[in-house]
Order: C-alpha cells, then structure tokens, then sequence
C-alpha cells in the first residue's frame, strides 16, 4: 500500500454506488462514505502490523460499518443467486431445463442471452435508484433511461453473464462475488484489470467483454516493454 501511495497512481475516489448514479445523470452524495474509506487508507498507511490496524479502527469507530456493509453485500448476492436457481428449477421441467442448456452451451446462444439481460439489469437499476417503472411513470424512466451514458456496458454485461451461469449450472454466487463484480464498475472495455482474483478472470475469459491480467502477466509486459 505504501508503494501505491508513493507511486502517485490516481485513485478513483468513487463508491460503487455514486457510479452507478453518475452514469445515468443522478444526483447522489457518497462524500461521508468516501471519508470513512480515505481514513480507513491512511490508518493502513500509519499501521505497521494488522493488529495495529485494527486497534486503531476499531478505536475510530469505523470498522464496524465497512464490516457490517461488506456483510450486506455478501448476503445479498449469495441470496438473490439461490433465488434466481430455485426460481429456474420450480419454472422448468428437467426436459426443459436440458433444452435451455443446449441452447446456451451446445448451441452457443449464451452470449447473446447475456446481452439481452444486461439490457434487464439496466431496467432494474434505473426502477432501483429511482422508484419510476416504465409501466406507471413512463415518461420519468425513460428520461432516465435516455440519460444513460452507456458508461457500464462491462459491469452489466459481466454481471448478467454470471448470473446466467449460475443459474443455469446452479451454482449460488460465492460470498464476495457481488464485491469483485463492483470493481467492473471502474473499467472500459478498453481498459485492463489487474487481478489475481479468480472470479474476475474467469468472467474475462468467459465474458470476453473485458481483459484480466495476473500480477505475474502485468510485471512481464512492464519489464519487456
């Protein structure tokens, strides 16, 4: 961490969810959360051991929310997958679930499932951040919808595509999946992530829609290049 601070490298002083709102034109103040993080950085900057971390989070007092917020989240995308899976397996009868794995693995049809429910995950954010649905509020939505700057096409893309997979294997998220999909949020096309993590180089691989170096591939096209 020292390293990074000392690199000068820019850092994204954004939550996941002042994302998300800026790339459709809301308003959203995340600034108490962005200090609670910019503290939580500088105790791990002025610590030399964990423990001596911890002590001095615990005596700010914000350990407990990030804590208590990393707990919401993990349940939540461990949940909501089980409720995609058991919905999936209630709906369908075992020829017609055989059927719709045909379709999305033999004949290749899970890229293009995956872009129409990236499209759905648009939909239910926008009723999400602002309670408008296009059946009752239409013109409010669709103001909203037009505002979209398209900015997240990887993290929706992405985040449809593994909950398609783990609905159709039937395989619940793992408990911090839903937190590696936010680091999507921070990313282009365009863009490379660096990570050793996973979940989001399987997702790369199998997405396509974005690359993920290693740490190991990242130090050897720094020292080649």
């Amino acid at each position: 961490m020292n390293k990074l601070h000392k690199s000068k490298i820019d850092i994204h002083w954004k939550t996941p969810t002042k994302v998300l709102y800026d790339s459709f034109g809301l308003p959203y103040d995340d600034s108490i959360d962005i200090r609670i993080v910019e503290d939580m950085y500088m105790r791990v900057l002025e610590s030399d051991s964990y423990d001596e971390f911890i002590r001095a989070a615990e005596k700010g007092g914000d350990s407990g929310k990030i804590q208590s917020y990393d707990k919401t989240l993990s349940n939540f995308g461990v949940e909501t997958s089980k409720l995609f899976i058991d919905s999936f397996s209630k709906n369908n009868s075992k020829d017609r679930k055989k059927e719709y794995r045909k379709a999305m693995f033999e004949d290749k049809l899970l890229h293009a499932q995956a872009q129409v429910n990236s499209e759905i995950l648009v939909r239910e954010h926008i009723i999400d951040m602002t309670g408008f649905s296009p059946a009752n509020e239409y013109e409010q939505y669709i103001k909203v919808a037009m505002a979209y700057d398209r900015s997240l096409k990887v993290y929706f893309y992405a985040e449809a595509f593994h909950r398609l997979l783990s609905t159709v294997k039937g395989e619940p998220y793992g408990k911090n999946d839903i937190a590696d999909h936010f680091h999507l949020l921070y990313i282009s096309g365009s863009t490379a992530i660096v990570s050793d993590d996973g979940l989001l180089t399987s997702l790369a691989e199998g997405s396509r829609i974005y690359v993920c170096k290693t740490a190991a591939e990242f130090r050897k096209m720094i020292n080649e290049a």
